[in-house]
């Protein structure tokens, strides 16, 4: 299995600079510019979830931001599965939508 320095690579290597791996996890956060808007986003990654049928932890927080964390429980760690949820998270969050 691959260790957290290998995982941040392929993040970075997918153009996912924004997520850091730590305890074979993988996690980014969005300041999003008001309480509101984290909801709209929380709301919009949890739609992306649906989709990819993999789902992340998603931390509302307050004043602004939103932490999606996620692993692939079936394997104790990260798995492709984690990098085409980021990839398609990222995405999502690049479109002007909230």
């Amino acid at each position: 299995m691959a260790g957290d320095e290998e995982w941040e690579a392929r993040f970075e290597a997918r153009g996912l600079k924004d997520w850091h791996v730590r305890g074979s996890q993988a996690h980014t956060t969005y300041s999003c510019g008001s309480f509101t808007a984290a909801g709209e986003v929380a709301a919009i990654i949890a739609r992306v979830c649906d989709e990819k049928n993999h789902h992340a932890e998603i931390d509302l927080r307050y004043p602004d931001q939103v932490r999606v964390t996620t692993w692939s429980h079936d394997v104790g760690g990260l798995s492709q599965r984690d990098l085409d949820l980021a990839r398609a998270i990222t995405v999502a969050m690049e479109r002007p939508q909230y």
